[in-house]
């Protein structure tokens, strides 16, 4: 009887070491798959455009398993605010054209996309926050205007730029200036 509870006391203590290992080696795993990929965030200020007494900064950020290309624009109290226009779930994002339109009296911007025609992106001068355009609300509780993007008069407004961003300009960049974080496609 005695030498029954021992082989049971035993082989439970050897499933305790299989299961405690066996979590230990997956811990190992996972640290070891997420230390080793690449950490590097890469921003890229794309084209700058004034409107009214605001500039404002388009830019492409990504890192190894997303992206985003948006614009930014200082507030009132001096802080960056900003705006993204277009996420990617992989690292990078394809060929980008971009038609910046501004209003007569200056004081509001449209971003269109060249390939669909869809209006992306909008910003009113004087405005604390970017306006986005779901065609499901954004709750209340996330601080973000989710209305539909304002008409534009296409009498009332002109073409002040088209941007155009190209991934792999912007990595050749990258790995040629590896030494800085920002690149500045403006004059390309």
């Amino acid at each position: 009887m005695k030498l029954r509870w021992k082989i049971i006391l035993m082989l439970l203590a050897l499933v305790v070491v299989v299961i405690v290992a066996g979590g230990i080696l997956c811990f190992v795993a996972i640290d070891t798959y997420f230390s080793n990929r690449p950490t590097n965030e890469v921003y890229v200020a794309l084209n700058k455009v004034q409107i009214g007494s605001n500039t404002v900064q388009f830019y492409a950020n990504y890192t190894y398993d997303c992206g985003v290309l948006g614009f930014s624009v200082k507030d009132e109290a001096g802080k960056l605010r900003y705006c993204p226009m277009y996420g990617s779930t992989y690292r990078g994002m394809p060929l980008m054209k971009l038609d910046v339109l501004v209003s007569d009296t200056q004081d509001q911007m449209w971003v269109r996309s060249s390939g669909t025609e869809d209006i992306i992106g909008y910003y009113c001068a004087g405005s604390d926050r970017a306006t986005v355009s779901y065609d499901v609300p954004t709750p209340a509780s996330f601080g973000r205007d989710s209305s539909r993007f304002p008409q534009m008069d296409v009498s009332h407004v002109k073409l002040v730029r088209t941007i155009i961003y190209d991934e792999k300009v912007a990595e050749q960049l990258y790995n040629d200036k590896k030494a800085t974080q920002q690149i500045d496609l403006s004059d390309k």
